[in-house]
């Protein structure tokens, strides 16, 4: 139910959370773990802007390189860890592809359109309410939206042709 309720977060709930545990970690970690941790955030945050400028797109840059100069901090305090061990590096895919963000933004924009979290914010502002119209049956539920939504969107189409 906790790592639920987490997944489940806003931006704004998970900003607030990490400005709990930054300042709860600091007394009790290295500073250059606390560091690596605050640079590591501050590139997320960075990443997710709507919009971006090549000043924003060298601070988001700065932030990962800042990371990586410090992440060693990380492995030194043994909190780098797999489901069951220790890690002791870090050439993970997923890490690997923070390193192209910077050129993925400058040639496709900002990279929100291709994050999970806007389709979750859509289906709880579109699906949630559609599913009072529905028959309720969740075996066929997905369906049943996906017939409301290209409803809602051929009747928005109409009326876009109709004002022309």
């Amino acid at each position: 139910n906790g790592v639920l309720q987490v997944s489940q977060m806003t931006g704004c709930e998970h900003h607030n959370l990490q400005c709990t545990i930054v300042p709860t970690i600091a007394g009790l970690a290295d500073l250059d773990f606390v560091h690596t941790i605050c640079t590591i955030i501050n590139f997320l945050y960075r990443v997710q802007v709507p919009t971006f400028t090549p000043l924003s797109i060298r601070a988001m840059e700065e932030s990962l390189q800042e990371f990586h100069s410090f992440k060693g901090a990380i492995l030194m305090a043994g909190a780098w860890r797999g489901k069951s061990k220790e890690i002791s590096h870090f050439e993970i895919p997923k890490f690997k592809l923070l390193q192209s963000f910077s050129c993925s933004v400058q040639n496709s924009g900002s990279l929100i359109p291709y994050t999970t979290g806007v389709s979750e914010c859509l289906l709880i502002t579109h699906c949630k309410d559609l599913f009072t119209c529905t028959n309720h049956q969740r075996s066929s539920f997905a369906q049943q939206i996906m017939l409301l939504l290209d409803h809602e969107e051929s009747i928005q189409r109409f009326n876009l042709y109709s004002l022309l």
